[in-house]
């Protein structure tokens, strides 16, 4: 099988020998979407990252493609309908629960973030290289004894609940597909906002829950909280929370993930224009992931899990 493992740079090494070793041919390549489409039609399979949208009109021109593989739980940068129809199989991480605990990388993010909006770390670095030592300035806020609201109780944010009540926060949640007796379970998102000093978003991305954050949540919200989403941009309405930041109703928010972030049209969007200008909006390039550790493990199981399924 002629296999084209597309954003190779840092790529799993003993991964490309198991699939050589295999019997298989592997190209490593460094393509953007449209060298991609250039040479796409000539591989049975390709190995993806995020940086590359595989939509219709990348998928039309991959006549010999049998198999997307992706070390990722979220899909939404492959057109998954299109594959369907059209027997190309997605390889990913979505399901496998007994692996992904393994991977802590994401829930370590998240809470990067949640201590960076909290104690100003970023703005407050960059003063200091600015020439600026003023403490008075970045006056933050401590965890302990806070309320931290977990949107999505599965994976990630049970291990987010467990890092809280280390560092001696109140956790509660909501998830309509969990029930648990170890933290507080709101039956609404509403009750969650009322409550939380701190919501952190962990939900996966699907039509119950595109824009499931939006006005009305915000609104519910307490005055001040923190907002911190890691999981995918369209689950949260970007307009509406950047009227909230603008309002100081959330007093800071941390993202990992933009609506609309692989084919980029998201750079020239207002929560980056308006993060440019305030220190309450911190946003990462979706790097939650993006761990040495986590990405070698991550892509050598699903190379094996494509090497099982391909014999």
């Amino acid at each position: 099988m002629r296999i084209l493992i597309t954003e190779s740079n840092g790529f799993n090494t003993e991964a490309i020998k198991l699939l050589r070793g295999s019997g298989h041919t592997v190209a490593l390549g460094r393509h953007n979407y449209s060298s991609l489409k250039e040479v796409v039609a000539r591989y049975d399979c390709v190995i993806v990252r995020l940086g590359i949208e595989f939509d219709e009109r990348m998928l039309r021109k991959a006549s010999a493609l049998k198999y997307i593989v992706t070390s990722t739980t979220g899909l939404n940068h492959i057109d998954e309908k299109y594959c369907r129809n059209n027997n190309i199989k997605v390889i990913s991480l979505k399901g496998d629960t007994s692996f992904l605990r393994t991977i802590t990388s994401t829930a370590e993010l998240t809470w990067a973030l949640m201590l960076n909006v909290n104690r100003f770390i970023t703005p407050a670095a960059r003063a200091v290289c600015d020439g600026q030592w003023n403490r008075d300035e970045f006056i933050g806020r401590d965890i302990q004894g806070k309320t931290i609201g977990i949107i999505g109780l599965g994976r990630l944010g049970s291990m987010i609940a467990r890092y809280g009540q280390a560092f001696g926060a109140d956790i509660i949640y909501f998830d309509p597909h969990v029930t648990t007796k170890r933290y507080k379970r709101c039956t609404t998102l509403h009750q969650l906002a009322r409550q939380s000093d701190i919501v952190t978003v962990h939900a996966p991305l699907n039509n119950d829950t595109e824009d499931l954050i939006d006005k009305s949540f915000f609104k519910h919200c307490k005055k001040g909280a923190v907002f911190i989403n890691t999981s995918r941009g369209e689950i949260v309405n970007e307009v509406d929370l950047l009227s909230a930041l603008k309002s100081n109703h959330i007093s800071g928010a941390g993202l990992d993930v933009l609506r609309d972030e692989v084919g980029k049209k998201h750079m020239t969007g207002p929560l980056i224009k308006y993060a440019k200008n305030n220190t309450n909006l911190i946003i990462t390039p979706h790097i939650g992931g993006a761990t040495i550790d986590a990405m070698r493990k991550t892509e050598a199981h699903v190379v094996k899990k494509l090497i099982d399924t391909a014999k």
